[in-house]
């Protein structure tokens, strides 16, 4: 069974490095005056931070950890005793360093870890609600401070595997509460307190970095490395067993059958509450089911004992899709998804160590990733992250000549089961240890004011280290919804500078503002990382699932693109596609030339649908040089037989989120209205020659006033600008006679007068 091989495979995996960086100086300016609260185990630590805080002139407020926060306490108690500590302080909390359970050992731990992490997110709730009224991105933060030893639970066997607990609400906590810089700040558990608290209070308010460790005076980040799966060492024959959990789950299923055409012998360990149809449909894929639940040590061991010297693989997935249930509370919730998650690993563990010696112990976090979860899921995703360290921190108790493999398989589509099932059982032959990340892609989360990216680069030399941003985007009105983002940025050096090859992917159900300023704030956080080198976005594509969103997405895009920091960024491709219910509504390429303030050189723009599509406008006084926007109609008017006018409708919301300061809206209004109705009138003309005898656009909500559109300029006969005045009334743009020409002249009759409303 061991040590033949086979030739090596091609399968992409991601696995995490440190990287020395520079350490600070000096302690932030920024930390005078703040009001920050010390939570969790460890007095002396919390000591010597609050003195060292006090020296810099913050205010500190320190919740002990007798506060009533029992799993079955009374929540609103344990919520009365945290506001009674915050209450005297008569000021907002500008920030938490939470030191979760300290040092305690992980023995101590297994049946506690849930108090002190309900004290930790009671706190948040209870600032939370003033940190959003805030607004406030560059003030508030959450630092989970861990002790796995300096090294970001980098090695084989971390210290004190329960920190992954906070580390990865740290890394899920902008979904939930906005306006909040997070980091995590490892130490080892021998440093000193008084070095522990000159290290962390340097990392307080200079964001940048997520994860930082400081290890014997040297402060590191860690990377990413993509590269090939090794060789496999391992063959399973029809002579080996594999146990899996969480058999249900389609990427285990997957697995197992990809090991039943091996010849191996698959057992598949189900709760006494699964369903009959699961049983069958495990018996039809070749997969022998067993009751056994993993949450009782004793059965784990009988089925280990039962299956004998046979083992040779141990699949621990179950709870790796499953969230935290919305609930009055979602902690009873958690805990029981830890139950399953970390209490069944370890019973697994144990009962291996006593009755078997496997080759590997294969362990999936997750399959939606911590940094992908919902907004109701933040706590799904700490779990996540410590299930990685334990299963790290098992390598210490396991045989020495068993792998432990940690992966997350950040499966957003169905599609994608087969490759990373096939990737997976790569990683099981090659009997692997450390932390892997199946796939190369980069993943963002964002709350209203903050994107995270992931960044792991491609093939291309060179590209291989992934980074991490953490940034301030967006307004206090954003919002975002449980469906995930995702963003892959390839990066490849040309010598001073650094192209980007941008793919961008969202829910229409997030902002475009978010979703643009996530992306921009990657690229210029990457501009930083590289010493002010110029990025180039070479190509950008945003595909939108759902309502036609796409016209006003540019809006953003080139506003942002063409305004980045020290106008380190050239634009010169963007392409926008919308669909709704699986069909395309919207299609729309522009090409740039040159950079900022350039105009853009060509373009072209295709839509399927008649939606509203945008068009440059002509120079202006304001400080952004590209306007992009557009409005989505009613698809059929309602026509007035009496009057012969059409009426179309605009939904309000195509118009909160479309202009922000130096823009000029009005013009951009009527523009785009006249456009549209053009297509609409002549869908099939070849030239899109019209004219409107009237048009009347009534929005009294949103500005006063009357504005008239007259033409401004001519090129050889072509309506290129517009120019606008305005007075006083309740109808913002009437135009009378106008007329738009965009290719050779055409007998297209007039239009009937067009009446829009903008409820």
């Amino acid at each position: 069974m061991r040590n033949s091989r086979r030739n090596s495979t091609t399968a992409k995996r991601t696995i995490r490095h440190l990287k020395e960086v520079v350490r600070f100086g000096a302690p932030s300016p920024n930390l005078d005056g703040r009001t920050i609260a010390i939570l969790g185990i460890g007095d002396a630590t919390a000591s010597a931070i609050i003195s060292a805080l006090h020296a810099e002139g913050a205010k500190t407020v320190r919740i002990q950890g007798n506060i009533p926060t029992e799993i079955h306490s009374d929540r609103d108690e344990a919520a009365a005793a945290l506001r009674d500590a915050l209450a005297p302080h008569g000021t907002t909390v500008d920030g938490i360093i939470d030191l979760g359970l300290g040092i305690l050992t992980l023995p101590k731990i297994r049946d506690s870890w849930i108090a002190q992490y309900r004290q930790t997110i009671m706190a948040l709730e209870i600032v939370g609600p003033e940190w959003a009224r805030s607004g406030d991105a560059n003030r508030h933060f959450y630092i989970a401070l861990t002790r796995t030893g300096g090294e970001l639970a980098t090695p084989a066997a971390p210290e004190n595997p329960h920190a992954g607990l906070w580390a990865g609400l740290a890394k899920a906590l902008p979904l939930h509460y906005e306006c909040v810089n997070t980091r995590v700040v490892d130490f080892p558990t021998y440093i000193d307190t008084q070095t522990l608290a000159y290290g962390l209070i340097r990392e307080l308010y200079r964001w940048g970095s997520f994860e930082i460790g400081l290890l014997d005076g040297v402060r590191y980040r860690p990377v990413s490395v993509v590269e090939p799966t090794p060789a496999p060492i391992l063959t399973l024959t029809d002579h080996d067993t594999a146990l899996v959990t969480g058999s249900h789950i389609p990427v285990v299923c997957a697995l197992a059958r990809r090991l039943i055409d091996t010849g191996t012998r698959v057992v598949a360990a189900v709760a006494p509450s699964a369903p009959r149809s699961q049983r069958s449909y495990l018996l039809r894929s070749g997969i022998e089911p067993r009751t056994c639940d993993i949450t009782q040590q004793n059965e784990v061991n009988a089925l280990i004992a039962e299956l004998g010297p046979h083992l040779s693989a141990v699949i621990h997935a179950e709870g790796a899709d499953l969230t935290v249930e919305e609930s009055n509370d979602p902690l009873d919730s958690a805990n029981k998804l830890l139950e399953r998650r970390i209490k069944g690993f370890l019973h697994l563990l144990d009962a291996v160590k006593n009755n078997a010696d496997p080759a590997v112990i294969s362990v999936l976090t997750s399959t939606t990733r911590p940094a992908l979860a919902g907004t109701h899921n933040i706590h799904a995703g700490a779990i996540a992250e410590l299930l990685s360290y334990v299963a790290r921190w098992a390598t210490q108790e396991i045989p020495p000549r068993t792998a432990v493999q940690t992966l997350t398989a950040g499966i957003t589509d169905k599609s994608e089961t087969a490759v990373y099932a096939h990737a997976w059982a790569n990683e099981i032959l090659a009997t692997s240890e450390g932390a892997v990340d199946l796939g190369d892609r980069i993943e963002v989360t964002a709350g209203p004011m903050l994107a995270r990216g992931y960044l792991a680069h491609s093939d291309v030399p060179g590209t291989r280290e992934t980074r991490t941003a953490l940034a301030r985007i967006g307004r206090p009105e954003h919002y975002i919804s449980d469906k995930s983002i995702a963003i892959r940025v390839d990066l490849a050096p040309a010598g001073d500078n650094a192209n980007l090859d941008v793919r961008l992917e969202g829910n229409p159900c997030v902002p475009i503002s978010v979703l643009v300023d996530q992306m921009v704030a990657t690229a210029a956080w990457l501009t930083n990382d590289i010493r002010q080198r110029v990025i180039e976005i070479r190509h950008l594509t945003v595909n939108l699932r759902g309502l036609a969103e796409a016209t006003m997405h540019l809006v953003r895009v080139a506003a942002n693109l063409t305004h980045a920091p020290n106008n380190a960024m050239h634009a010169r491709h963007i392409e926008v596609t919308a669909s709704c219910m699986g069909r395309q509504v919207a299609h729309a390429v522009i090409t740039f030339a040159g950079s900022y303030p350039s105009r853009p050189h060509t373009h072209s723009i295709e839509s399927t649908e008649n939606i509203a599509y945008p068009h440059p406008i002509g120079p202006h006084e304001a400080p952004v040089t590209m306007v992009w926007t557009g409005l989505a109609f009613d698809r059929v008017g309602e026509r007035d037989e009496n009057s012969g006018n059409t009426r179309y409708t605009v939904r309000p919301d195509r118009l909160t989120d479309q202009f922000s300061p130096g823009f000029v809206p009005a013009p951009r209004i009527g523009y785009n209205l006249i456009e549209n109705l053009a297509a609409r009138s002549y869908p099939n003309s070849p030239a899109t020659a019209f004219t409107i005898d009237r048009l009347i656009i009534h929005a009294p909500s949103v500005t006063r006033g009357k504005l008239f559109l007259e033409p401004a300029t001519t090129e050889g006969g072509t309506q290129t600008a517009w120019k606008a005045s305005t007075t006083g009334g309740d109808v913002i743009l009437e135009a009378r006679g106008v007329a738009y020409n965009s290719g050779p002249a055409c007998s297209a009759p007039a239009c009937s007068a067009e009446e829009i409303h903008i409820q």
